[in-house]
């Protein structure tokens, strides 16, 4: 992977984050490495170097803060869990309770907030960072922990706001739009997905039709410039020194830098499996990758350096190069600034690097930090670092009627997810993407896609996967794992979880779920939590822990038991944090 760390980072993305809110069956985007994407102060062309990080020493199970620029540990094992990027001294430590407090370097000891946050975002350099309280809405806060705006209960997600003082956020109907910080709307939610530039004036919004995504290039005034689809172009990376980096649809790899007008296309190498995040511009310059190696192009197209490394990554004062399974660092003149001699190197700023040996056991790590001399800063090894925080926060607020609809939507007095009675495994072969084996003694099968959160699985009256026998001179032979093509459907499981709301949610959706469901002429004629209609389907909702389970029967037979189990307060917290499923809790980059 060509970036230029080769330890175990623990970071916090969410696919809905660092200004980009997209849909799974779009595209995922995950950036990595460039933490300094986001400490870009105001002025867009000053950069922010951080000074202080968050590591786990050697030998210890505890987080200290360390300056970077001396060496010095501020705070030794000073905190359980792993602080995020501290910027301009704020930072963000979870707690036992699963929640999440702020401290200002100043004082370690205190957190700043009253109530600690369900989530909260990264402090950027104006002194401002998302936060959620539990139960609560987005809002904007300040150093002090002083809201400055609460955004409307119908934004669900938000990014972190980009130096232009947008964000990117998806609404309750779960399409994206684009808003500033006072809460006003700049891009009326109507897409399927908002790219936000950090550092440029100009959107992507994604618009999805089938298999088809069109992509259209506008400022605020949503004006556009240029579009496209996903049949010219089938990934897209960041605008950056105005270009943004695109691969050509199709087998071929080939990546080109297009402008907001589309009429300046420059063909500049090809992309390897994980993406585009390397192709962005630095200082005018670019890395390419050719065949397998990496060179360094200017915004011409014209070649800098050849390709001939094995990585690179390029920053203001140095590009950090791996060749013949070494690091070190040149210039765009390709001189060697540090030999290459080491077997991890990576950015933490313009003036300090880390090195070090990276094992698959983290207690084995042993990293220092060293200067563009190749000089050891400090005298302690460390094992862990962290230098990311969360790049955006979804509300907490809970909407019983909006859930309870999303969930119900899916079923009608006949069918659910367009499954009606008579199916047989036969008519789900597309879902069948593993052998007969992997299914076998299986008696249900999962939908491929999700709908809204929504997990959906179609049950079956026999295994849809069994070992057959046959008789060989009375001796009975197994004759392999076959499909059993004629299993009938019986049923639909929806699984959807409402972990992260408040220990109330489960049952104001059921409230709200058996209203829905009762005005689709289901009635309940018993005391085991399902209804039945005329047809005789029946529709059974329980939860436990936090989870909700539908069951959707197309026959009396098959009437699973369901149970309605409340959640106890002090698991609240702990069972749903900021990693969520949607995103990366840690990345091996290497």
């Amino acid at each position: 992977m060509p970036i230029s760390n080769i330890f175990r980072i623990f970071v916090t993305i969410n696919v809905k984050s660092n200004h980009i809110l997209v849909k799974k069956s779009i595209f995922l985007t995950i950036v990595i490495g460039y933490y300094i994407f986001f400490m870009t102060s105001c002025n867009k062309n000053e950069k922010y170097q951080i000074q202080y990080v968050a590591m786990k020493l050697v030998d210890s199970k505890m987080w200290s803060i360390v300056n970077i620029e001396s060496g010095d540990i501020l705070y030794e094992n000073e905190f359980s869990y792993e602080p995020s990027v501290i910027i301009n001294d704020m930072f963000y430590v979870k707690n036992d309770k699963g929640l999440y407090d702020v401290y200002n370097l100043n004082d370690v000891k205190k957190p700043i907030n009253k109530i600690s946050y369900k989530y909260i975002t990264s402090f950027n350099i104006d002194g401002e960072a998302l936060a959620v309280e539990p139960g609560g809405g987005i809002t904007l806060i300040d150093k002090n922990c002083k809201v400055i705006t609460s955004f409307d209960k119908s934004i669900k997600f938000c990014s972190n706001f980009s130096k232009n003082g947008t964000a990117a956020f998806e609404d309750v109907s779960g399409k994206c739009g684009l808003i500033d910080k006072k809460g006003n709307i700049i891009i009326k939610a109507k897409y399927d997905g908002v790219h936000n530039s950090d550092v440029e004036d100009e959107y992507i919004c994604i618009t999805k039709d089938g298999d088809i995504s069109r992509y259209d290039i506008m400022n605020t005034k949503q004006m556009i410039s240029y579009s496209f689809t996903s049949k010219d172009y089938d990934q897209i990376g960041y605008f950056n020194e105005g270009l943004l980096s695109v691969k050509k649809a199709g087998d071929c790899n080939d990546v080109y830098y297009i402008d907001k007008t589309g009429v300046k296309s420059i063909k500049f190498g090809t992309v390897e499996e994980y993406g585009l995040y390397q192709y962005t511009f630095t200082n005018n310059i670019s890395p390419f990758l050719e065949g397998k190696s990496w060179g360094i192009k200017n915004k011409s197209g014209e070649i800098l350096i050849r390709a001939k490394y094995e990585s690179l990554t390029i920053h203001d004062k140095f590009i950090l190069a791996k060749k013949n399974d070494k690091w070190g660092a040149i210039n765009e003149k390709d001189e060697v600034l540090l030999p290459f001699e080491f077997n991890a190197l990576s950015y933490l700023n313009d003036e300090r690097l880390i090195t070090g040996e990276y094992y698959s056991s983290d207690k084995d790590n042993s990293f220092s930090i060293i200067d563009l001399n190749g000089k050891d800063i400090g005298t302690r090894n460390f094992k862990e670092i962290n230098i990311y925080g969360s790049y955006g926060v979804r509300s907490n607020c809970f909407d019983a009627k909006n859930e309870a609809n999303k969930v119900a939507s899916i079923l009608n007095e006949n069918s659910c997810n367009n499954i009606s009675a008579g199916k047989t495994l036969n008519d789900f072969r597309s879902l069948l993407k593993y052998s007969e084996y992997f299914y076998k003694g299986d008696y249900t099968l999962n939908e491929s896609d999700n709908i809204s959160g929504v997990s959906i699985k179609y049950a079956f009256d026999v295994p849809i996967s069994r070992e057959t026998y046959e008789n060989f001179y009375g001796i009975r032979l197994s004759n392999g794992t076959k499909f059993n093509y004629n299993a009938k459907c019986v049923g639909v499981i929806l699984d959807y979880s409402l972990k992260e709301y408040p220990i109330t949610a489960e049952s104001e959706f059921v409230r709200d779920f058996e209203s829905i469901i009762k005005n689709k002429g289901f009635k309940n004629k018993g005391n085991d939590y399902y209804f039945e209609n005329d047809n005789g389907i029946n529709v059974g909702v329980g939860y436990s822990d936090g989870d909700i389970k539908v069951i959707y029967s197309f026959t009396n037979t098959y009437k699973p038991k369901i149970s309605r189990k409340e959640r106890k307060a002090d698991e609240i917290n702990k069972s749903f944090d900021s990693d969520e499923e949607e995103e990366v809790d840690s990345v091996l980059i290497e």
